[in-house]
């Protein structure tokens, strides 16, 4: 986790020395970007059926300058269509840098919370009657590549941290708690429509 961190540190420092004099291929400042993206995964054992679950991020950025925008995500996770569906709700800080031949980088960090009982994989969650609340941290980098006017490519490389409690109960009735942490390390395909 400590040198995920401080590789993402460094790589943003970097940047931002390296490409501080290149021109932006678009206008971010005052500018809403809405970024959706969808995931399919199913998973299938021998010998069962198999599961499926498809998630839907969806973060919305508000640029305060040319570099610098700060909004909120939402990643929604349907679990085979049984109707609980698990949320991460997320405050995010992104700060972008243009490049060469018009492609922007970015890196981002934010803490958010989910109503998850179950962390399932990458960044899908399950939802239950009895779920708890998980503290979400997520960082990330990656790159928007203009497609059309007000439209770019986007990809990226996400590292999410889950922490919370768990209880149970065992067979002879009493209840135990653990503190749980989860680390996921995600790459996400998706585009940014700036509005």
């Amino acid at each position: 986790m400590k040198t995920l961190i401080i590789l993402v540190v460094l790589l943003t420092a970097n940047a931002v020395t390296v490409l501080k004099s290149q021109e932006y291929p678009v206008q971010l400042k005052d500018r809403i970007e809405l970024s959706p993206a969808f995931t399919f995964t199913s998973m299938k054992e021998k010998g069962s059926g198999g599961q499926w679950y498809a998630t839907l991020p969806v973060r919305l950025t508000y640029f305060v300058s040319k570099s610098v925008g700060i909004g909120g995500e939402l990643i929604f996770t349907d679990y085979e269509g049984d109707g609980n569906t698990g949320i991460i709700a997320s405050f995010l800080l992104e700060g972008d840098f243009a490049s060469t031949q018009g492609t922007i980088l970015y890196a981002l960090g934010g803490y958010g919370v989910s109503n998850s009982s179950m962390v399932l994989d990458r960044l899908a969650i399950r939802y239950s009657d009895n779920a708890k609340i998980w503290g979400v941290l997520s960082l990330g980098f990656g790159a928007k590549i203009p497609i059309i006017n007000g439209v770019l490519g986007k990809i990226e490389f996400r590292y999410q941290n889950f922490s919370g409690k768990y209880s149970w109960e065992d067979y002879m009735g009493e209840t135990y708690t653990d503190k749980i942490r989860i680390n996921y390390l995600n790459i996400m395909f998706g585009i940014s429509i700036l509005l």
